[in-house]
């Protein structure tokens, strides 16, 4: 906390889970409770869900108590293999007929890894029922298909680039 800069560091609290940084979410050291940081890290060995806890270290909030600093090293599935891996798929190719179909928030995050992947026709109208929903960015091409990912709050939707998609606020 003595460090000329300490002031000046923030931390991202992702608070609607879109992965997205927006100025509300980046709070400083203090605004968190944290007094300092301890940067004598020890190499870890010891793995959590499958994610190697990689270097130990502590730091200590405004009132003194010392807590746990670790630098988790996540264990990473590339874009393709979640795709191919989902366990719930909406398959609207399967005919010529335009297909259009409501999806919920509520229904994605009933779904076992809160992920649909959603498979369509040019001809496809996908709804998008709450606000909320952002484009991410991130793409992926399996089978012949481009997906793209759209999150809301823990769902996930990866709707093919054939799809229109409609935003319903």
């Amino acid at each position: 906390s003595q460090d000329a800069v300490f002031a000046k560091l923030q931390v991202w609290v992702d608070a609607n889970i879109d992965g997205v940084t927006e100025p509300s979410e980046l709070k400083s050291l203090a605004d968190l409770g944290i007094a300092s940081l301890g940067l004598q890290a020890q190499v870890g060995t010891q793995t959590d869900n499958g994610n190697l806890l990689g270097l130990n270290a502590s730091w200590s909030d405004s009132a003194g108590v010392v807590h746990d600093l670790v630098d988790v090293f996540f264990g990473a599935t590339s874009l393709q293999t979640w795709v191919e891996q989902a366990t719930q798929r909406l398959d609207l190719a399967a005919d010529a007929q335009a297909n259009s179909v409501s999806v919920h928030r509520a229904d994605v995050l009933a779904a076992e890894q809160s992920t649909l992947v959603v498979k369509t026709g040019a001809n496809d109208v996908l709804r998008l029922e709450e606000s909320g929903w952002v484009l991410t960015g991130s793409e992926v091409s399996v089978d012949d298909h481009s997906y793209g990912l759209w999150s809301n709050a823990g769902a996930h939707l990866w709707i093919d680039r054939n799809a229109t998609v409609q935003q319903v606020l």
